[in-house]
């Protein structure tokens, strides 16, 4: 991870038979010294399921930063009305950016949140890449979907330097909607 970027090795490791884009995010596991991640997936063809491996180029997260848990909390859901952290729905092949100071606990100054991700009202298969504002989008994925199926995801979502505002690119051909609910924070 650098500035909050994951870096994918190689190609994902599949199951046999496996043709259809495979699902990120059934399951997680991450190194004791938080350098590697091992993300796990299902919906290939044949749910043979899939890994993919990432690293975090530059070593583990900065020395010092540490969790504080947040009761869990509704940060932001695009099916209400429009508003910083609501609606409108994200679109297609967009970004759109969130600012959490103040909310649900969230203090000024974090590095990054621990939250749960969920797109429902999908039309389209896709992605959401998630990534700290103010920098270069990376290739990886926060959560994969299909059309028609709500999906969540737990995550950490590192946040800007220069204020608590994240990103969302939402890497699909209709718009959807996202919900984030927090549960705690790095600082």
């Amino acid at each position: 991870r650098s500035a909050g970027v994951w870096t994918q090795q190689g190609t994902k490791l599949v199951g046999s038979g496996a043709v259809d884009p495979a699902e990120q995010g059934q399951s997680v596991s991450l190194s004791a010294d938080g350098t590697t991640a091992i993300v796990g997936g299902s919906g290939d063809n044949s749910y043979a399921g899939a890994a993919w491996v990432f690293t975090a180029p530059g070593g583990p997260p900065p020395v010092g930063a540490s969790f504080y848990p947040l009761t869990p909390c509704r940060v932001g859901d695009t099916r209400k009305p429009n508003g910083p952290l609501d609606g409108p729905a994200l679109q297609p092949n967009a970004t759109r950016s969130f600012d959490v100071a103040g909310v649900c606990g969230i203090p000024a100054g974090p590095v990054a949140i621990s939250a749960n991700l969920t797109v429902t009202n999908v039309g389209a298969q896709g992605e959401l890449v998630v990534f700290p504002a103010g920098v270069s989008r990376p290739n990886t994925s926060a959560i994969s979907f299909r059309a028609g199926r709500t999906r969540a995801n737990n995550a950490v979502v590192s946040l800007s330097t220069s204020n608590t505002t994240f990103s969302v690119f939402n890497n699909s051909a209709s718009s959807l909607d996202f919900i984030l609910d927090v549960n705690g924070y790095f600082q």
